[in-house]
């Protein structure tokens, strides 16, 4: 019978071989690599959502305004203090909502700015094809002013995202064929 100071020397070993952990190291650094960039493509793509859904909902804004206020509203390319309209081509700058009851596509005294959104960040253009502003009238309708904005990013026409206005004021997601190339 063996006594007890027999099995005081053999206690039982617990944790990992160096193999076990080198083989886990190897299968994270596999995940890593295949992951990381699918990851990013995720996160470029939720930026470009974001951008396209918040000019939607605030041309719709525009519009729902225009038809409860029975006045003219314009959203326009903003300057850098968010106070007026500037002409050019590019949205990325941000943009404005604002009361134009006179129907100039400037922000006058008196009238109300009831939206500004800032610069958009990490994207490459955003532009649009119908001028440099969108004029809802006090039916919602936006004749003459309408057009598709395509917005880009570094990874270029194969990831472009766009919407569409139309004269009656709808404002859809484009498909490839109505967008500018990057």
């Amino acid at each position: 019978m063996k006594t007890h100071q027999q099995h005081v020397g053999l206690k039982k070993q617990s944790g990992f071989t160096l193999i076990e952990l080198l083989t886990t190291v190897i299968i994270i650094g596999v995940v890593l690599a295949i992951g990381v960039p699918s990851f990013r493509e995720i996160i470029q793509n939720q930026r470009m959502g974001t951008q396209i859904n918040e000019l939607v909902s605030d041309l719709q804004y525009a519009r729902s305004e225009a038809i409860k206020r029975n006045s003219t509203i314009s959203t326009c390319m903003r300057n850098v203090a968010g106070t007026a309209c500037i002409g050019g081509a590019s949205w990325l700058g941000g943009w404005l909502v604002f009361n134009d009851p006179n129907d100039n596509g400037t922000v006058d005294g008196g009238e109300a700015i009831l939206k500004v959104r800032g610069a958009i960040n990490s994207m490459t253009s955003f532009d649009f094809s119908g001028g440099t502003r969108v004029r809802y009238d006090s039916q919602g309708f936006a004749r003459g002013f309408a057009g598709t904005l395509t917005l880009c990013d570094t990874r270029g026409d194969t990831k472009r995202k766009g919407i569409t206005v139309s004269n009656t004021g709808r404002v859809r997601r484009s498909v490839a064929a109505d967008m500018a190339s990057c």
